[in-house]
């Protein structure tokens, strides 16, 4: 039911988000950078959370995570009020990618939705958190949580600012297309 419900409301988000593609410059056909930059550093205590839900009993109590994962995402989860305007921008060109996929049917929400105003969309940050906790948790394998957790170390010594940057770097280098990352500027 709950999953039920989730996948009900990130439908409706996306839907609201498609449907403002029209008017908003944000919907662009790639991520900016700095968006992503910026959507990785909002989502780690996102990850965070995750994580703790799916690899609870798959790391030792000796570990990284256990040790110095709160302390970790502490550094993050200061920096989301001013990085959420990029994580709406990049959620916004994501759903609208996801939507197109899907056929993208008109919404009711279609109105309230705003992604290039992250200032309306702060009403839908809680749910936006719990549908993203809920898929990131999804997709992280028991079985890697030891392998999350190394990555995580290997950045750790990092400011939040680096890695969020490693991360759109690595998209870029990658060649990411789902949804595209647009080039690097030199402005992010």
């Amino acid at each position: 039911m709950k999953r039920t419900f989730t996948k009900a409301a990130a439908f409706a988000l996306a839907s609201g988000a498609l449907m403002q593609a029209q008017v908003v410059q944000a919907q662009a056909a790639c991520v900016d950078q700095a968006d992503l930059s910026d959507a990785a550093i909002y989502a780690m205590p996102l990850v965070s959370q995750a994580l703790d839900l799916t690899c609870a009993n798959e790391l030792s109590p000796d570990g990284f995570w256990a040790t110095e994962g709160a302390a970790f995402t502490a550094k993050f989860a200061g920096l989301q009020e001013s990085s959420w305007p990029g994580m709406s921008r990049m959620f916004g060109v994501f759903m609208d990618k996801t939507m197109a996929k899907e056929g993208g049917e008109a919404n009711p929400l279609a109105g309230l939705l705003n992604p290039g105003d992250p200032e309306s969309m702060s009403v839908f940050r809680p749910l936006i958190d719990a549908v993203l906790v809920e898929q990131i948790a999804g997709s992280i394998k028991p079985a890697d949580c030891t392998k999350v957790e190394r990555g995580m170390a290997l950045v750790a010594p990092l400011p939040p600012e680096n890695i969020g940057g490693l991360v759109s770097f690595i998209a870029d280098m990658a060649d990411v297309k789902d949804p595209e990352v647009c080039p690097f500027t030199g402005d992010e």
